[in-house]
């Protein structure tokens, strides 16, 4: 993995500047130090830990029985509070309507903006926020030219996975899509294995295929009020009414005439 750092707005529009429309894909992430863990994984390796704490040796949960209970459970009950349901064989619909409800899923978010990306890497950091930037057609190019039964793979892709060698990450666009994942033009990236983490799957497997940059925090204003002229803040990224509540969330931050609403000149008849 490449690592690069910028201190500016320009210096960020001019490396993906470079990158193909299409090609690449983004995830922002507000702590520098964060690696790339799906909040599945994140939330068994945590219980791991705190079911380990009353044994005598580890606790090694079977990842992928949990990931079926949670599925079942959200399919069987989700009818008595959302209407809109994805077709009942598409497992992979569901699981971008679970992570967009805030169910831990083995999909991981980004976008295929760059700024849009940037906008999360900044949104309620205290320091330095980072862009992971992934060539997910190279990705695909790799998964096929290594694995001869790729098909299978991605039938199989929720089958448990133990050798790092075999682990694969498929790049997801959900038929079924919700208006918050249409205005950040969300893609996800779904691992065939809950054993790694997608920043170990990347560091085996993908390691020349992504790059993370470094979003220096003496940039942020100058970041804010750029992405601002773009239109890229939160009431276009969070559509409806919770977009207009965390518009307040960066008050302070931009002179408050950047923010302000233009009087109104005209009286009322």
């Amino acid at each position: 993995m490449q690592e690069l750092e910028i201190n500016s707005f320009e210096e960020y529009r001019e490396i993906v500047t470079e990158f193909g429309f299409h090609s690449w894909i983004y995830r922002g992430q507000n702590n520098y130090s964060y690696e790339l863990n799906s909040s599945l994984y994140r939330t068994i390796t945590t219980n791991e830990k705190i079911r380990s704490s009353t044994k005598v040796r580890k606790v090694n949960l079977v990842r992928e029985k949990y990931e079926k209970e949670i599925i079942t459970a959200f399919k069987n009950t989700c009818h008595i509070y959302i209407s809109d349901l994805p077709n009942k064989t598409s497992t992979f619909d569901w699981l971008a309507l679970m992570q967009h409800y805030g169910t831990p899923t083995r999909l991981l978010d980004f976008s295929f903006s760059p700024y849009i990306a940037l906008y999360f890497a900044i949104s309620g950091a205290k320091e330095d926020a980072a862009v992971y930037c992934i060539n997910y057609k190279d990705i695909i190019k790799i998964n096929k030219s290594s694995l001869s039964n790729l098909d299978d793979y991605y039938k199989n892709i929720l089958q448990t996975q133990k050798d790092i060698n075999e682990t694969i990450l498929v790049p997801f666009e959900p038929s079924f899509t919700n208006e918050r994942l249409f205005a950040q033009q969300g893609v996800f990236l779904v691992p065939n294995s809950l054993n790694f983490s997608h920043h170990e799957i990347l560091e085996k497997n993908y390691n020349d295929n992504y790059l993370k940059i470094k979003i220096g925090f003496n940039c942020f204003v100058d970041i804010i009020s750029e992405l601002q002229k773009m239109n890229i803040k939160a009431s276009s990224i969070y559509p409806g009414f919770e977009g207009f509540c965390k518009s307040f969330e960066n008050i302070g931050i931009l002179p408050i005439m950047q923010v302000r609403h233009l009087p109104n000149l005209i009286e009322d008849p």
